[in-house]
């Protein structure tokens, strides 16, 4: 149900807005018709200028039905060159016909210069085509050509538009090209827009995942300075381990091991018992003595594996 109503208010503002144009067109298109050139020889057949805005309103108008209106409107003269009627429906065929030429157009995908050429012609064939016939025939219709032939009634038309074809087909085909690349602005705007916002979605999700690493790689180098700092206090302590190794090494084992070889040769050259037993003794003293200096360095290798 909210879906009817939204569809109603939009072709209600579509109808709207096809009526404002219609009018607005039709009374701009009377008063340009107030700048006219008269045919020679033809009294009622005038040239002016109210088909530039006749032309306009076809790119405005959706509903071709409006197109009535605003030629009806452009018909309006204060100063009665045209009768009112014949003038109104003399435009209405060709006119909805360049409304259907345009929807044709502008659906299809072309440069501007194309486009503006492709209109010119299409001014050509509403005057030549549509236009200058219609004129003929509905005056015709309402006995307002004095007896003159169809194609004498044409060529006087012909001759007397020159001015007024140039100036319809430059300016609506200006104005088709201005359109269209306003279209085509908006369009590039819009998609600009949209990539736009696709690039800062992707730019916002690559900023968490580097925020994300950032974090991980932050704990990581915490946890590494950690484990450099173990190793180094690892390396500090095992360096001490090993300076005390050598120490004792050349220190402590040396003096114990430097007496039982001393003694050891004192015992070969002694011959009194007594002796050889004090000797022996010392011998052995020092065997313990070394023996006990190797096990506290059996401990240290220990300590230091663990």
């Amino acid at each position: 149900m909210e879906i009817s109503k939204e569809s109603g208010s939009i072709l209600h503002s579509r109808e709207i807005g096809d009526l404002a144009f219609a009018v607005f067109f039709g009374i701009l298109a009377s008063l340009f018709g107030h700048i006219y050139f008269s045919v020679p020889d033809y009294p009622f057949a005038f040239t002016d200028l109210r088909e530039i805005p006749l032309i306009i309103a076809v790119i405005y108008i959706r509903n071709p039905l409006y197109i009535i209106l605003s030629c009806m409107l452009s018909a309006i003269q204060l100063t009665n060159q045209l009768p009112f009627l014949p003038t109104a429906v003399m435009h209405v065929v060709p006119v909805i016909v360049v409304w259907g030429a345009y929807q044709f157009i502008k659906t299809k995908k072309m440069k501007h210069l194309q486009r503006g050429l492709l209109w010119a012609l299409v001014m050509v064939v509403y005057y030549y085509v549509f236009l200058f016939p219609s004129f003929v025939i509905t005056f015709e219709c309402f006995g307002l050509n004095d007896g003159k032939s169809f194609f004498t009634h044409l060529s006087y038309l012909i001759a007397a538009t020159k001015y007024e074809l140039t100036s319809t087909v430059l300016v609506t085909s200006l104005y088709v090209v201005k359109i269209d690349a306003e279209k085509q602005l908006a369009y590039a705007n819009k998609n600009l827009e949209a990539l736009i916002g696709q690039r800062t979605a992707e730019l916002k999700q690559v900023n968490e995942e580097l925020t994300k690493l950032n974090d991980i790689l932050f704990e990581s180098n915490t946890d590494l300075e950690k484990k450099v700092a173990e190793r180094t206090e690892k390396i500090r302590l095992q360096l001490i381990q090993l300076n005390t190794y050598a120490y004792m090494n050349s220190h402590e084992v040396r003096g114990p091991l430097a007496r039982i070889m001393g003694l050891s040769i004192l015992l070969k050259q002694e011959k009194d018992p007594d002796e050889q037993t004090f000797l022996a003794e010392k011998i052995l003293f020092s065997c313990e003595e070394l023996d006990e200096i190797i096990q506290r360095m059996n401990l240290l290798l220990q300590s230091d594996k663990e």
